[in-house]
């Protein structure tokens, strides 16, 4: 008995080349949000990095600049005032941020209430957050 296969001059699927005036319009829609991102993210992370690795002052000064690499961070890991600063810095994010946190939830709470002058006192909260558009507005 013989098997016949049978065979297909038909692909699967065909790639098709990008279109150019879509590449382009696609790049330029990116280039703003890529422009923006390489000038306030990308380059101050880089001279920072470079900063620390150097024992380039914070105010200018005549002196040469020349690399350090590593002994600013191992100079710091060994002051006591540093682990004093980490320690109060801390202290203030666990302790402070959630008592913040929990006290605007019990605010918000309190004034979703049914309470006489409800809505002046919603106004009175959200007064800040509106004066400081229209300064800005009107600036």
């Amino acid at each position: 008995m013989v098997m016949q296969q049978s065979t297909s001059s038909t692909s699967i699927g065909k790639t098709r080349r990008p279109d150019k005036g879509r590449l382009m319009q696609e790049a330029a829609m990116l280039a703003p949000a890529v422009i923006l991102l390489t000038v306030f993210l990308i380059v101050p992370f880089l001279l920072s990095f470079w900063t620390a690795m150097t024992n380039q002052p914070l105010v200018p000064r005549p002196t040469p600049v020349r690399f350090v690499w590593f002994n600013n961070f191992i100079r710091i890991f060994q002051d006591d005032l540093f682990w004093t600063a980490l320690w109060n810095v801390s202290r203030f994010t666990f302790w402070i941020i959630p008592a913040q946190c929990g006290l605007a939830f019990a605010t918000a709470l309190l004034l979703h209430q049914k309470l006489p002058f409800r809505n002046l006192l919603r106004g009175m909260f959200f007064l800040p957050a509106i004066t400081s558009m229209v300064v800005v507005c009107v600036i």
